[in-house]
Parts: structure tokens; sequence; C-alpha cells
């Protein structure tokens, strides 16, 4: 395959993974904490959220290997969706991996909830109404 055929399937695997993120992402965790999914199951079995998202990556590759070794899908699940997933664990671990260094805190304030997110540089505070989940 020339470059530019693979240039064209980095792109388009891109643009659904984009959609996949902001369809399936918010089913699983909502907008609020993207990670929660893996935090929260880490919690229930007690590892660290980003060895959740390596078995999850790991059951993703196993699936791969399958269709490798036998040359077809054995489930309704395209190999190209396989694919995506294993791109968007791998973005996801790299967002777990920087959540680690700056973490949001959320503290009450008068009148609200204040969420401050910590950058190397920079800190950020938004206030929020006292309903806010």
């Amino acid at each position: 395959m020339r470059r530019d055929g693979v240039i064209t399937i980095v792109e388009d695997l891109t643009k659904r993974e984009l959609e996949i993120n902001q369809t399936k992402g918010r089913e699983y965790a909502g907008d609020d904490d993207a990670l929660k999914n893996f935090k929260e199951c880490a919690k229930l079995v007690g590892i660290d959220p980003k060895q959740v998202c390596i078995v999850y990556m790991y059951k993703t590759l196993t699936a791969m290997a399958s269709y490798a070794q036998h040359g077809k899908e054995l489930s309704k699940e395209p190999i190209t969706e396989r694919v995506l997933d294993l791109r968007l664990y791998a973005a996801l671990f790299e967002a777990l991996h920087e959540d680690e260094q700056t973490p949001d805190v959320i503290i009450e304030v008068a009148g609200g909830i204040a969420t401050v997110t910590f950058q190397p540089v920079d800190i950020t505070v938004e206030i929020h109404d006292k309903d806010w989940n």
C-alpha cells in the first residue's frame, strides 16, 4: 500500500475514534470525568486504573490475535471496531497517566462547588452551582 493510502486510513480511523469517544465514552463515563469507568472498576477490583485499561487492551488484542490466526471474525464486531477500540484505549491510557500528573481537586465554596485543575504552569478554577455532580 502506498503512503497516501495509509494516511487516508489513519485519518479515517482518527475521525471514527473521535466519534466513538463522543458516544460510547459518554455512555460509560459521562462528561465530568471521562476516566470514571476506569477509576470505578479499579476501585472495585483493587487495582490501578491504568491496569484496568491494560486489561481492556489485552481483551481487544486477544480478539485481534484470534482474527489474525483464523483469518475471519468470530463475533459480530468487525475487526475495524477492534482496531478503533485499541487506539482509543491507548489514548485513554495516556489520559489516565496525565490525570495522575495533574489531578482535579473539587472543593466546596460559598454558593457552589469549584473544580480546580492544576497544570504545570496554569491553574484554572470553574465555579458551579451547588447541584453540580
